[in-house]
């Protein structure tokens, strides 16, 4: 069987890094990009099983991205990474197939991908701007609280 290719999108190497060689180490073939407009292109010349997204990037965030890769791969997985609670609704009506949450367990990231690479993306008929008063307790999320020591985890910001 071939290996799964994920993108990893985020504006801070260290999590780039992290998640580069914990899905490498489980058999996934990862690429990364530094920012948006690197993972439309990257998405423009090659197809991804999924793809990985932050949500605060500069000079696009996550919820500018996410419409330019499904317009380049409408069938995609992707999951949004992110430290607000506040919002995944509206990245999930957007069509994003889940929202993580950091901190977040590398292990239950990767049971997250293995999940939405199963089950796809949100039909494009059920993807529209959510009303303004839908928030994330309203929408399906991956959240993570349990702490193992033997697993590592992305938290909200790298020092």
């Amino acid at each position: 069987m071939d290996k799964r290719s994920l993108l990893v999108v985020d504006d801070e190497e260290p999590v780039r890094s992290v998640l580069r060689a914990w899905f490498a180490m489980r058999g996934f073939e990862v690429d990364v990009a530094s920012d948006g407009g690197v993972a439309v292109q990257r998405c423009r010349e090659r197809r991804y099983d999924a793809v990985i997204l932050d949500r605060d990037m500069q000079p696009m965030g996550g919820l500018e991205v996410l419409p330019l890769l499904l317009d380049c791969q409408p069938d995609m997985p992707i999951l949004i990474l992110t430290g607000m609670r506040n919002d995944s609704a509206i990245f999930l009506r957007h069509g994003a197939s889940r929202v993580c949450f950091k901190p977040i367990h590398l292990a239950d990231l990767e049971k997250d991908v293995c999940i939405a690479l199963a089950s796809g993306p949100l039909p494009r008929a059920l993807q529209s701007p959510a009303p303004a008063w839908i928030n994330g307790a309203a929408a399906m999320e991956c959240s993570v609280t349990a702490r193992r020591e033997d697993n590592p985890r992305i938290s909200g910001a790298c020092s």
